[in-house]
């Protein structure tokens, strides 16, 4: 059959081209499938002429001068170049509709429809398409990445965004910054917070012309200011963010509000309960990440029941619980407290072993099972898992969690479990005291 009656036999009736044609596959087909198969078929049609005319061409070319065949061949040459360029230029608004139809998607939450179309979006990357459209669809592969939390993935395509864009002679400094912020977001998400903050200051520096209280390099600082707190230095972070959040325009002020509010906490200058009412007031879905840091810092379950209706009020629920998630790991603390240790250890293990990033991250979220033993009244069997963490660690088979939450949850559980003559615990009060001086005021209660 013609390939265009094909094509349009697909399209109209909703199923897989490749198995209209050979019977392979299932029969039905999105419709991002179906335009990413029709264009793959215009394409493989195009090669078929091509290498038939240049066979015909050989032929014909056999006992011609070398000038004559030169010109030929740059002829075909010729013709490639611009059937290809007509092909790149009818998959722009290819490109377009997809990367459209994906934020829709995702900005509903519909995970097994942006999963349909990301296929469609990567097989579209294989043409010489211009740069921006192809940063159009890494930017959404990229989002994909985060909501499915491939965190690892998503942080290295925003880099490939940005490098790309730089290595093509982006002079623009606003999106510069634009492109930086995303790519330091990404580093905070997978905990390279060093190296996230080398690379804010070093852009920062870079795009001095770019005015203080422009909105591009206030998000900057403040996503620098996030990975501050995970470095142990939230004096400097809450100075930052005092600064820059206020300055931002309303809509994006309230985005970064909560961060600000949590650092605020952190640094003994709020207290946590008004912190909780004054995000709660407002409802911006992403500060469920300021809540659950904060009420699992302080592991009191009226907080963490909070978090948890925060997070459900404002659909800021991530659907795919089989990932080691703050609403998941609050969600097992309260099992654990409901007297379910066992379950909800055995739950929550489960989701870091499927926890799409790199060991070093599952090794520190595994350390959490302490936590959950403690919280179900198990102490025995807690300290016993805690003691094994702390050999392994010593012994170089793991790495000790890097950012401060994770290290918190470390030494708040040996400082619990420990007696008081045990060296662990003298480590943990040592820590504590470090982090005391560096302007963690919220960690003064724990001396006690």
């Amino acid at each position: 059959m013609p390939a265009d009656f094909c094509v349009q036999l697909s399209e109209n009736l909703g199923v897989n081209l490749n198995w209209l044609l050979t019977g392979s596959g299932a029969p039905e087909a999105g419709a991002t499938m179906l335009e990413a198969e029709a264009v793959g078929a215009g394409m493989e049609r195009m090669v078929r002429i091509l290498g038939a005319l240049e066979t015909e061409a050989e032929g014909a070319l056999k006992g011609s001068p070398t000038v004559a065949r030169l010109e030929r061949l740059n002829q075909m040459l010729k013709t490639w170049d611009e059937s290809q360029a007509r092909l790149n230029a009818s998959l722009v608004p290819v490109a377009e509709r997809l990367v459209a139809s994906m934020a829709d998607a995702m900005e509903r939450m519909n995970l097994t429809r942006a999963a349909d179309l990301k296929p469609g979006l990567e097989y579209l990357k294989r043409f010489d398409l211009p740069t921006e459209t192809i940063n159009r669809i890494d930017l959404a592969l990229s989002r994909f990445a985060f909501l499915d939390l491939d965190y690892a993935r998503d942080f290295e395509l925003r880099r490939k965004i940005l490098w790309r864009y730089l290595l093509e002679g982006g002079e623009d400094p606003r999106r510069v910054l634009e492109y930086a912020f995303a790519v330091v977001h990404s580093a905070y998400g997978i905990g390279r917070h060093a190296e996230a903050v080398l690379m804010a200051d070093g852009v920062l520096a870079a795009t001095r012309i770019v005015p203080e209280g422009d909105p591009h390099r206030l998000r900057l600082r403040i996503v620098r200011a996030s990975c501050l707190v995970e470095l142990g230095r939230v004096s400097e972070a809450a100075a930052e963010l005092t600064d820059a959040v206020p300055r931002l325009p309303e809509e994006a002020r309230n985005r970064h509000w909560g961060l600000h509010l949590r650092t605020l906490v952190l640094a003994g200058a709020m207290q946590t309960e008004a912190a909780f009412t004054v995000i709660e007031g407002y409802a911006f879905a992403p500060d469920d990440t300021a809540l659950f840091t904060l009420a699992l810092l302080e592991g009191r379950e009226p907080l963490l029941r909070r978090a948890l209706k925060f997070a459900e009020k404002t659909g800021a629920v991530h659907p795919d619980t089989s990932q080691p998630t703050l609403y998941l790991r609050t969600q097992c603390l309260l099992q654990a407290m409901g007297g379910e240790a066992r379950q909800a250890v055995n739950r929550w293990l489960a989701a870091v072993e499927n926890l799409k990033s790199q060991r070093e991250r599952r090794h520190a979220l595994r350390f959490y099972e302490v936590e959950l033993l403690r919280a179900g009244g198990q102490e025995r069997a807690a300290r016993t898992r805690l003691r094994q963490f702390w050999t392994q660690w010593g012994s170089g088979e793991g790495v000790l969690p890097r950012g401060f939450f994770d290290q918190a949850a470390v030494y708040r559980e040996t400082l619990l479990l420990e007696p008081a003559d045990s060296p662990l615990r003298a480590r943990a009060n040592a820590w504590l005291r470090r982090m005391l001086r560096q302007g963690y005021a919220c960690l003064r209660p724990w001396l006690a």
